[in-house]
């Protein structure tokens, strides 16, 4: 009776940990498949357009430090400038972003996609294709033009001065 309890209480503890092992095992896997999104506030460092790589230096306060890292840019990337659509070329180097990143474990090592980036910017800027057609004499400064790059965003070009 004595051996029959303990196999009984081995059967049971062995169950239990299969049991708990098993949904603890599934709990990681569906954590896995979700993506981890993080909202990130930092400073464009550089771009690489061929790349679509932003390198953005933010603070980390879990590690009390500076930290730059490489930020992917897609076509499903959503990018705001004073709240108008812009691109990746619009962004420039030394801005303050704010965006939201899907972080990606890969073989080969962590991998961050930006989701949406929003820029704030003293200058207005005008949305593509809105001043086609138009001359800089409409501009009362007469120093800039706005004109439509190959991309259909808005670009600014130099007015040669008179």
């Amino acid at each position: 009776m004595h051996a029959e309890g303990r196999i009984t209480r081995w059967f049971v503890w062995g169950l239990a940990g299969l049991l708990s092992g098993g949904l603890l095992g599934a709990g990681c896997a569906e954590d896995k498949d979700e993506p981890n999104i993080e909202e990130v506030v930092g400073t464009v460092e550089s771009i690489d357009l061929a790349k679509k790589r932003v390198m953005v230096r933010t603070y980390r306060e879990k590690r009390e430090t500076y930290e730059t890292f490489p930020v992917y840019v897609t076509d499903e990337t959503e990018i705001l400038i004073n709240g108008a659509l812009a691109d990746m070329e619009d962004v420039k180097v030394g801005e303050r972003a704010e965006g939201r990143i899907r972080i990606e474990r890969e073989p080969t090592g962590t991998r961050f996609v930006a989701l949406s980036v929003r820029l704030e910017r003293s200058e207005v800027l005008t949305a593509p294709g809105a001043n086609a057609g138009q001359s800089s004499a409409g501009d009362p400064t007469g120093e800039s033009a706005t004109g439509t790059g190959t991309n259909g965003a808005a670009e600014e070009t130099e007015t040669p001065p008179e």
